[in-house]
């Protein structure tokens, strides 16, 4: 059995599965009966499939962002690129096969079971959402994550984010806010002051 490419009489280009069997006459070798199947349409498939899985793979590993196909359904990371990866600190293999609930912390791990019962349940729920995530030294960072599923029979069947590091971000904004908390004490206590002078 084997695959070939053949070129037909009118110059159309197709690929046929051959089987062939030797024949015997009185012990001797007379030749061959072969049967010739047109698998144009398999192989074209399979050919773009792999072409396909291979600008996965490229688009994967070579974006500046952490990409991960996660199964919430049983708690694992299935694919993870290199960035995804640094951002926790972990090789792409330890994160394959480690429960996916154990990168988050407490809180965002609560928050994130919370939307995957409200996705299963069909309810519409935002793409965009952060979550702070305890990486392998035990630090903790803010991570935003585009996530997509796909639901059939209130199970999640795929599910696809693309995560970036704001914890830059998320710290001048705590910053940001303990700063306002401050001015605003200030604030009070000046108007205080005031209202004791009168």
């Amino acid at each position: 059995v084997g695959v070939y490419g053949m070129v037909t009489k009118d110059g159309r280009k197709l690929f046929a599965e051959m089987q062939g069997k030797a024949v015997f006459r009185n012990g001797k070798f007379t030749g061959w009966v072969s049967v010739l199947r047109d698998v144009t349409t398999r192989v074209t498939m399979e050919n773009e499939l792999k072409l396909s899985e291979e600008k996965y793979k490229y688009l994967l590993n070579n974006v500046p962002v952490g990409i991960a196909e996660v199964d919430p359904e049983k708690d694992r990371i299935k694919e993870i690129n290199d960035i995804a990866c640094q951002y926790v600190g972990y090789t792409r293999e330890e994160l394959l096969n480690m429960p996916l609930s154990s990168l988050f912390e407490k809180e965002s791990e609560n928050i994130r079971r919370q939307r995957i019962e409200a996705i299963r349940r069909g309810e519409s729920v935002s793409d965009e959402f952060e979550y702070q995530f305890r990486t392998k030294s035990g630090e903790y960072k803010w991570i935003l994550i585009h996530l997509r599923h796909r639901v059939e029979k209130g199970k999640i069947v795929h599910s696809l984010g693309i995560a970036f590091d704001i914890s830059s971000r998320k710290l001048k904004e705590e910053k940001i806010e303990a700063r306002l908390r401050e001015l605003e004490g200030d604030l009070a206590e000046k108007i205080r002051e005031l209202k004791d002078i009168k």
